[in-house]
Parts: C-alpha cells; structure tokens; sequence
C-alpha cells in the first residue's frame, strides 16, 4: 500500500492529491494500525477528513462543527468563558472571561450579569 509520508492519506497515483507530496512506502505498525483503524486521519493543509464529510467552521471561533457547542455563534465554544471554566460551553459577549448568566437554550450559563459589558463581571463586584 503507498501512503503519503506528510498526510498518511490512502494514495494511488504518484503525487498525494491531499499536499501534492510523493508518496512512500510506510511499514511502521503504528500508520498501519492508525490507517487499518481509520483514527486521526486528516489531510495536511485543511481541516478535512479523509473519510466522510469535511469539517467546517461556520462562525470562525477557532473551533470545528464537531466541537463547537454552538457553531452559529463565534462567542459560545468550549471554554469562551476561562474564568468561570476552560471546557464548559459558554457564551462570552464581552471578552470579560465570565459566561453569560443567561444564555440561550443548550448553552451553559456562567456568572456575567451582564455580558454586553466588559466592566460589569464578578470580578469587579458590580454583578447583583
């Protein structure tokens, strides 16, 4: 089996039509297993899944379809909200770290008062 030595794609011809690298041939048990497996394959340049549908990001907040809580808002992803937690889904308006106290539906809700504000946070004690 030839298999690109950049992109650990499945190839046929002589260049890589994922990166346009030559291809090599792989004997280690590990890009085997991984290929035989189909587990962490994507192609070089693009977020792209060698097998199935291609992975989007619709509002560009960094993270793809598959992670995003909330790809139709690039102020809710997993952890928008440091302060109030690094992986919980939440919206962050106002860039201030805290989670909007009330997000829409399917959206976690943090301790901001008031998310259109930056200065009005838990932090500064000016949330009722």
């Amino acid at each position: 089996m030839k298999v690109c030595h950049r992109c650990q794609s499945h190839i046929v011809d002589t260049d890589c039509p994922h990166c346009e690298a030559h291809p090599t041939i792989v004997k280690t048990p590990t890009i085997a297993l991984s290929v035989l497996l189909g587990v962490g394959l994507t192609a070089c340049e693009s977020p792209q899944a060698l097998y199935g549908v291609p992975y989007t990001d619709i509002d560009q907040d960094g993270f793809e379809d598959y992670e995003d809580c909330d790809d139709q808002d690039p102020y809710t992803y997993p952890g928008a909200a440091l302060e109030d937690s690094e992986t919980a889904c939440m919206t962050d308006f106002d860039g201030d770290g805290y989670g909007d106290a009330n997000p829409a539906e399917g959206v976690e809700a943090g301790t901001d008062c008031d998310d259109a504000e930056a200065t009005v946070n838990p932090a500064n004690e000016n949330c009722d």
